[in-house]
């Protein structure tokens, strides 16, 4: 199972700052969505869940740089079709305000 633990989300807010960049929305909605989580249950490492609906954002963040720009945004706006999913099987859950 694919997984981001707090540094790993740390680490990749600080690596990428460009907000032009699908990775930097990526990483901003991923924080987000780790922080509800957080906020709402036993943490963002206990419950799988959440961690499974956000595993294509994972794998976006931790893809190689060589993809065309305008390819990231296309796997940004599929990658977020699990999270969205999440959110509507669990509407007590406050969405996150970083969603595009």
């Amino acid at each position: 199972m694919l997984f981001m633990n707090d540094y790993d989300i740390a680490l990749a807010v600080r690596l990428y700052t460009n907000p032009n960049s699908a990775k930097y929305k990526a990483v901003n909605i991923l924080l987000a969505h780790k922080n509800v989580i957080d906020n709402n249950s036993d943490g963002w490492c206990s419950w799988a869940a959440p961690v499974n609906a956000a595993k294509k954002l994972m794998e976006l963040i931790q893809s190689s740089n060589d993809v065309l720009q305008s390819q990231q945004h296309y796997e940004l706006k599929k990658a977020l079709t699990p999270l969205r999913s999440f959110y509507t099987r669990h509407p007590t859950l406050p969405r996150p305000d970083a969603w595009i």
